[in-house]
């Protein structure tokens, strides 16, 4: 990730980088073998989902406020994601991860 288009925040005891894209997104973590990250945006209807594994991020468009709702309530995140998101909304893939946990060395950071 380009350290010039970064935010850091805390997270359930963990640094971590954003990117900008993600200003308008909560981000969320829930224990899952799947799921690294998740984020809404209510206010413009996206959902945002960082895979474990994988090198890139979605953001799901046109999500209402129910199913927002109903993610942040989900008892498991992945399997919620895989039956009520992916291939029922219109998605963008963004190349990179755009959430990485930072080290403790303040000039590394972990992809």
């Amino acid at each position: 990730m380009n350290t010039e288009n970064q935010n850091t925040i805390d997270l359930n005891g963990q640094k971590l980088a954003v990117h900008d894209s993600l200003f308008d997104f909560s981000i969320h973590q829930k224990p899952s073998s799947n799921v690294d990250y998740f984020g809404t945006d209510y206010t413009n209807g996206r959902l945002f989902v960082q895979f474990k594994g994988g090198t890139g991020a979605y953001v799901y468009n046109n999500v209402s406020t129910e199913l927002l709702n109903a993610a942040k309530a989900a008892d498991s995140i992945g399997k919620f994601i895989s039956q009520q998101v992916v291939g029922k909304f219109i998605s963008h893939k963004h190349e990179q991860r755009l959430i990485t946990h930072i080290k403790s060395d303040p000039d590394t950071i972990d992809f």
